[in-house]
């Protein structure tokens, strides 16, 4: 059986597909027939991994190159997602993973190389930084501020723009990529073509007239910003741009498998000095409401039982926490009427009773707003002396604090609230190392109700150990920024979220739990020097 694959155009596009026709012809060694318009079958040169089969047609005619691959081909895939008089669903947050779904191979997007020939040298005995500002599908009109701003972080080294150069193919660029301390790129067959390089890469995407036509974010990527959000993060680029010249290592997560399908927003701690780790899991792919679970090990992961007259409620973000050598467990009651969420924060014993983690008891501390009325959650619990403390949140530039016993709230206090560039701190996790107390927080910028239109960054600070926990100081920078990684069987998938639950302590490092897109759990390993107060 003969089979071709339809790509007629553009470079970027054509770039984009190439490592799944790599991977076929690894597999099958067999090069792979991709029918490619004419005026773009200069690509393929070279490459032994695909035959191009040339469509003497105009590049939008998709309906008339299928017509030509049936005539000789047994089987056609085709990954184009564009023709005249055609209609295409988008189903996924970019046009690549629809391309990449369309012929079934979205398991394999951000797993594959892009495997390309060197056509030509480059040699210079400056430091090089190339640049690729152009794109005629989706201009990036501050492309001159970007060039300026990366001009003046590194004065040292020669600017290489390469929109205009003429080359006999795009593929005559790799060599200056490779040649280059970082690939900035705006979203171009450039940006698709940086794939090949082992070159740290920025990649500015676009967001317009949708996201979906934005290039995906990909784990290559050193820094992955929108067109729209340049302004306002500036800073995260230039930071991280200096830090992959410079070779310092970005701070990344370990995924930690979860029992339950996609469970996220991870707590980790310890219970009798045995490490233990909550989760929040969806017992309905489909529904909206989730259940907590408890592990020691990916194996053994059960779910919490609660009291039945929580039954019909979502259990959310649960933090497990040691108080006067007992264990309790924090958590998030939610429920939705006319699509209007509504929540309150809750805590309880966990306790084992016939060999079943329960929370035992249903504690609601009688606090103002926490019943119902609106949106409670993220309160953050504190066991000091002997006493229950939970830091609740901001309120008119100061941070509150309540002592409970039971569901009484005994008493509350006040501090100014910590300031930090990147929203309101909120909720996260607290861990004691070498005599210091530090608070992993997270926060939030952007319309939190629109899709993709926000970003959850997780930070760091040193607080005072004892009431009113003050902030002593807060890290300049996120420690972890939220990005779009994508999980393509995940209902309940958001991007962009990021947010800190439980943290331990050993004498080297500090391990942080991380929820990452309601989709995963993470964990990010940190040394004093990623601590940077």
């Amino acid at each position: 059986m003969t089979k071709a694959w339809i790509q007629l155009a553009k470079y970027g596009d054509i770039l984009s597909v190439l490592p799944v026709l790599n991977y076929q012809f690894q597999a099958t060694g067999t090069p792979q027939n991709l029918i490619v318009a004419k005026q773009y079958s200069d690509i393929l040169e070279g490459l032994e991994y695909v035959q191009p089969v040339v469509f003497d047609g105009h590049w939008q005619d998709l309906k008339g190159a299928i017509r030509f691959a049936k005539k000789s081909f047994d089987r056609v895939e085709c990954f184009q997602l564009y023709g005249i008089g055609m209609n295409f669903e988008k189903r996924h947050p970019s046009f690549q993973l629809d391309q990449w779904d369309r012929v079934g191979c979205l398991d394999l997007w951000d797993n594959i190389p892009l495997v390309l020939p060197r056509r030509g040298k480059y040699d210079s005995t400056k430091h090089i930084i190339s640049i690729s500002d152009h794109s005629q599908s989706s201009p990036f009109f501050q492309k001159e501020e970007l060039v300026e701003q990366i001009r003046n972080l590194f004065p040292n080294h020669h600017i290489n723009r390469i929109a205009g150069k003429r080359s006999s193919s795009i593929i005559g660029i790799l060599p200056e990529f490779d040649a280059s301390d970082l690939v900035v790129c705006v979203d171009s067959s450039h940006l698709h073509l940086s794939a090949a390089t082992k070159t740290p890469v920025i990649a500015m995407t676009a967001d317009r007239p949708t996201f979906w036509h934005g290039s995906a974010w990909s784990k290559r990527f050193a820094f992955h910003c929108r067109y729209s959000d340049y302004s306002v993060r500036k800073n995260e680029l230039s930071r991280s741009a200096s830090m992959a010249v410079n070779k310092v290592p970005a701070i990344t997560q370990m995924i930690v498998p979860t029992k339950h399908r996609h469970g996220y927003n991870m707590c980790i701690g310890r219970v009798n000095n045995s490490l233990m780790a909550t989760y929040r899991f969806h017992p309905n792919p489909k529904g909206w409401k989730t259940r907590l679970a408890i592990t020691n090990s990916i194996d053994s992961a059960e779910e919490i039982i609660f009291p039945e007259s929580l039954s019909k409620m979502s259990l959310e973000d649960g933090r497990i926490f040691q108080h006067n050598d007992k264990t309790y467990l924090a958590y998030v009651c939610s429920q939705a009427e006319y699509q209007i969420f509504r929540s309150l924060q809750a805590y309880g014993p966990l306790e084992q009773v016939d060999g079943k983690w329960t929370v035992t008891k249903h504690i609601v501390p009688k606090m103002r707003g926490n019943d119902f009325s609106g949106m409670q959650k993220n309160w953050l619990p504190i066991s000091h002396a002997g006493k229950l403390w939970f830091i609740h949140g901001i309120s008119g530039g100061k941070q509150i604090s309540i002592q409970v016993d039971g569901d009484k709230v005994v008493s509350d206090v006040k501090c100014d609230a910590p300031v930090w560039g990147y929203g309101e701190i909120r909720g996260g996790a607290i861990v004691r190392h070498k005599g210091k107390t530090f608070r992993f927080f997270h926060s939030r910028l952007g319309d939190g109700h629109k899709h993709y239109r926000f970003r959850y960054y997780i930070g760091v600070s040193e607080i005072n150990p004892d009431p009113p926990f003050n902030t002593i100081s807060v890290s300049e920078f996120p420690i972890y920024a939220g990005n779009e990684k994508y999980t393509p069987d995940c209902n309940h998938w958001k991007p962009n979220c990021a947010l800190p639950y439980g943290a331990i302590s050993n004498e080297s490092l500090i391990k942080v739990s991380v929820g990452i897109n309601d989709c995963e759990c993470g964990v990010v390993s940190l040394t004093e020097s990623d601590i940077r107060l």
